[in-house]
């Protein structure tokens, strides 16, 4: 018909069209031949160039209409895409806003047909529709389909896309399907790494780690890609993580560790981790971020390869920490500390020299300044409990309390050699309690510009609080009524004598202005030494095994040390100094419950503490505050007191059937007034039921 009747043929391919189509509608469903019929007029409008039914499929979506029935909607979405090859340019802008009509159909299969014609048109409209598909679309095969032809155009070098698009696509390493995330990485593989290092180490932390092994695989083939080509060796991924670790993310650490763990099975990483072990351990020359980590985790796979029984025997290793402790590098302490925790000690001297790093470590390790100016999240979040582990605190109270347990069993008689673990507690305990103390007095020490007779239990800071409360307020008041005597002798027109009076409200000005300043620097230090002084105490709590009521050291931390710390802190003014006092708080009564639960009887000698406690932040948390850190410190405290009132039900619930009956019914009691406390968390309850201790209540540890 094209050969004898070529001015018809367009009229006729239409009406047929026409035809199918209406019987499609009529039918309900889909007939039987009329997608191969369909197909065959697509056919022979491409073959002779026909552009009629082009034409007359546009016409039918024009204005955003478009036929009721999906199954037309579908065969029209087929027939389109292959006509764009005869669709001259000037079609353009139609033929984009059908493939863009039909990319948000209610029906997948006409969302899926869709995505070959936003791929072929290649436009900027239909790239990002392509992305949106590929990241929001409820049905995976339509997410899977729009990542695939993403893929397509990025292997032809056809495929621009906006930064914002590009953080889009990275949210699918995420996704709820395996073949997405698989292909999300895969797309990746293609482009260049992300800029943001926050962003890149969630990323890697997200496809290292996943529970589907092809998954892991195009996250490493990912990875290498990005570093370099595979031909290059390891030289070119080593460098690419160093200066990821340069970077101020926190999870820039586990990634990189996480990375070499995989890594280390290759002989190339292995011979690089060979020479940083050699480096660590008996050079002297200054090791980059990626060398200690490779050194470290070389020794934590086959510590005895490298016998560090006698590693301590030389001083590189021991200066080498000293000298990183001294530049303030958290980073590279943290990854000697745990060299250190793997080394094997077999004389006194050796354990010695560990407690007295390990005691440094604590008393000048550099502290966190986002720790003490503001809250860092719940202590309960999955993140901060990941990170906990690797705090250089906790570490060096580890190490502490390793030193001392081999130095106990250097001492013992070879003929007996029972371990005695009492006696390691009992030094743990003293000399961790001596540190606390010594922290204590360069609290006292920094904060007053005249100690005088310093305490170990803040008595001379307390003073001070209340100094410069009474004399704020003194001061306050002196101005008040000076000011009112000015008001009274201007409006009896005594300007001389009111002159005279402002000159004196001056002075008080400058005073009160001059003795805020001091208080100001006073209490920056007492807030960075009492943070230490908790870090350390939450460290040394959270090791010990040690039996509280055989161990009188660790009782007078209690007494000496947490209590006090936490009245004081209590008594200082918000926003002091621009310290994160509410943090602070919350550590101190984390640190008292983990010293309660050392037994049953300070458990439930502080039973009432931590009700009271309850009884004051539990408004806080049920109540809209516009400041977020006091909302995070607010839950901290409740989930904190709320642990310790099941634990001490929990773990020191009676062992015989004597002391079952008799303490039952107190248990059950105890399991009523934690349930009746926190009612009103899980009902929702208003404010106002609740009543609100005043600080005095507050301050009764009793």
């Amino acid at each position: 018909m094209a050969d004898y009747y070529p001015d018809q043929l367009g009229d006729t391919l239409v009406a047929t069209a026409l035809a199918i189509l209406k019987g499609m509608e009529g039918s309900g469903s889909q007939v039987f031949g009329a997608e191969a019929s369909l197909k065959l007029l697509t056919d022979a409008a491409v073959q002779s160039r026909c552009q009629m039914l082009l034409d007359f499929l546009l016409d039918m979506f024009e204005h955003g209409r478009a036929p009721r029935a999906k199954n037309i909607r579908q065969c029209c979405a087929s027939l389109l895409q292959m006509l764009l090859e005869i669709a001259p340019a000037s079609h353009g802008k139609r033929l984009e806003a059908f493939f863009l009509q039909l990319a948000s159909d209610k029906v997948p299969p006409v969302r899926c047909l869709t995505i070959p014609g936003l791929a072929s048109l290649g436009t900027k409209a239909a790239v990002a529709a392509m992305v949106e598909m590929a990241c929001s679309d409820l049905i995976c095969k339509v997410r899977l389909d729009a990542l695939t032809h993403l893929i397509l155009l990025q292997a032809d070098h056809a495929l621009v896309l906006d930064q914002n698009l590009t953080e889009m696509l990275l949210d699918r390493s995420m996704d709820a399907s395996p073949t997405v995330r698989r292909s999300t990485f895969t797309f990746l593989t293609t482009t260049q790494r992300p800029s943001d290092s926050q962003r890149l180490c969630a990323l890697l932390r997200q496809g290292l780690a996943d529970t589907d092994a092809g998954v892991r695989q195009e996250c490493e083939h990912t990875l290498r890609s990005w570093a370099g080509k595979s031909g290059e060796g390891m030289s070119p991924i080593l460098s690419w993580i160093n200066a990821l670790l340069v970077g101020p993310t926190k999870q820039a650490e586990f990634v990189a560790e996480t990375i070499l763990q995989r890594l280390l099975h290759g002989q190339d990483v292995r011979s690089v981790a060979e020479h940083s072990v050699q480096t660590l351990l008996h050079g002297e020359k200054p090791m980059e971020r990626i060398q200690i980590i490779l050194a470290r985790l070389a020794i934590s796979l086959d510590p005895d390869m490298w016998n560090l029984s006698g590693v301590l025997r030389g001083s590189h290793l021991l200066r080498r920490t000293l000298e990183v402790l001294d530049s303030g590098d958290i980073f590279m302490l943290r990854q000697l500390l745990i060299v250190l925790l793997q080394t094997g000690v077999y004389d006194e001297a050796a354990s010695k020299t560990l407690l007295q790093i390990a005691t440094a470590t604590l008393l000048r390790c550099p502290l966190d300044e986002t720790r003490v100016i503001q809250s860092c999240g719940a202590s309960f979040d999955r993140g901060h409990m990941q990170q906990a582990g690797l705090d250089p605190f906790r570490l060096a109270a580890l190490l502490a309390r390793q030193s001392l347990k081999l130095s106990t069993l250097h001492s013992m008689s070879f003929r007996k050699p029972k371990f005695d673990k009492a006696r390691v507690e009992s030094a743990f305990s003293d000399s961790m309690r001596t540190v606390l103390c010594v922290l204590a007095a360069k609290a006292e020490a920094a904060c007053l510009s005249e100690p005088g007779r310093q305490s170990e239990s803040f008595s001379e800071l307390a003073r001070y609080v209340a100094a410069h409360k009474a004399y704020a307020l003194d001061l306050e008041c002196s101005i008040r009524k000076l000011d009112m005597q000015c008001q009274k002798l201007t409006q009896a027109r005594d300007f001389v004598a009111a002159y005279a009076l402002r000159e004196d409200v001056e002075q008080l000005r400058q005073q009160q202005d001059e003795a805020q300043a001091n208080a100001e620097r006073a209490f920056a230090a007492l807030g960075h030494n009492l943070s230490r002084i908790l870090h350390v105490a939450e460290a040394v709590l959270s090791y010990t095994e040690a039996e509280l009521k055989d161990d009188f050291p660790l009782c007078l931390v209690m007494d000496d040390i947490l209590r006090p710390a936490l009245l004081l802190i209590d008594s200082i003014p918000l926003g002091m100094a621009g310290i994160c006092w509410p943090a602070l708080r919350a550590r101190a009564i984390r640190c008292i419950a983990l010293h309660a639960t050392l037994s049953a009887e300070t458990a439930e000698m502080h039973q009432g503490f931590f009700h009271s406690v309850l009884e004051r932040y539990i408004p806080e948390v049920l109540c809209v505050q516009n400041d977020l850190d006091g909302a995070e410190v607010a839950e901290d405290v409740v989930l904190t007191s709320l642990s310790f009132l099941v634990d001490s039900v929990l773990l020191y619930e009676p062992s015989c059937e004597a002391e079952a009956d008799m303490q039952g019914n107190l248990t059950q009691e105890a399991s009523h007034a934690i349930c009746e406390r926190i009612a009103p968390l899980l009902a929702g309850a208003a404010v106002s039921d609740v009543r609100v201790p005043d600080a005095a209540e507050f301050a009764m540890l009793d």
